[in-house]
């Protein structure tokens, strides 16, 4: 019987081998990516690739130097950092998809646990998935009873205009019954758009979410184009038309009283 040579072997050994990595990595692609909860974050899933969803809410941290974007997730009491770097924040910019706080988010990629401290490298900026809530008219008021990640719109008028830092400029904001902070970040413009501050005096009508800062309630912009100038009559009185009492008035919204004790 004759011997095949060595040779060949040698080469059908080698192409075997290459169809079978082939073969394994087309596997890899088609197989779904495993979804996990918050709480499924143990050692066990240390490097573990997956997809996991959770509540952005506070605003993402942008570092246009570095090209790198930070935000942080949570669910059901679980919490977990998600870091884009340079290529993959580029790609949500020009996609127009770069999460917000308030966003319920579902994110792809490697999973880090350190010290139960649970984060991510999103490796599938295309396979972002965003939920965003649509803004519910307010009184500042009921907006400072709302939870963070609340999506808002608010009518108010300026009361006060201050540049804390180079970067942030607070805009206080105030209709009867309440006031509130609008922080605005020079930072984040690459991501939301040039957004002009208003002016001392001024009514405005903005969408945004409610954030904390010290545990004081914010409201941080989702989009430049969800803030605008409008008329001081336009606003919105501290008791419905046509209606008096306390009964009249909206959870939140202040009221005057007159009775005996």
């Amino acid at each position: 019987m004759q011997r095949l040579p060595l040779r060949f072997l040698q080469l059908t050994a080698l192409i075997l081998a290459i169809g079978g990595t082939i073969g394994l990595v087309f596997a890899a692609r088609l197989a779904p990516v495993p979804e996990l909860s918050m709480a499924e974050l143990t050692a066990a899933q240390n490097f573990a690739y997956a997809r996991v969803t959770g509540q952005i809410l506070q605003p993402p941290v942008y570092d246009p130097a570095r090209g790198t974007l930070f935000f942080r997730m949570t669910q059901g009491g679980q919490e977990m950092s998600v870091a884009a770097f340079r290529a993959e924040t580029e790609a949500l910019i020009a996609a127009k998809t770069v999460p917000a706080a308030g966003d319920t988010v579902t994110v792809e990629g490697t999973v880090r646990l350190r010290d139960s401290a649970a984060s991510m490298s999103l490796a599938n900026p295309a396979g972002l998935i965003i939920q965003r809530p649509a803004p519910k008219p307010m009184f500042v008021g009921q907006a400072l009873a709302s939870p963070a990640g609340q999506a808002v719109t608010l009518e108010a008028s300026v009361v006060a205009v201050r540049e804390v830092t180079p970067e942030i400029t607070l805009v206080t904001l105030a209709d009867p019954s309440g006031v509130i902070d609008l922080a605005l970040d020079r930072a984040a413009e690459p991501l939301i758009g040039l957004v002009e501050a208003p002016r001392e005096g001024e009514a405005v009508r903005v969408s945004g979410v409610i954030t904390r800062f010290r545990e004081s309630p914010q409201l941080a912009l989702v989009s430049a184009a969800d803030l605008s100038v409008i008329p001081t009559a336009a606003l919105r009185p501290a008791v419905p038309s046509g209606a008096t009492g306390l009964a009249a008035l909206v959870p939140g919204q202040s009221g005057v009283a007159e009775g005996r004790v």
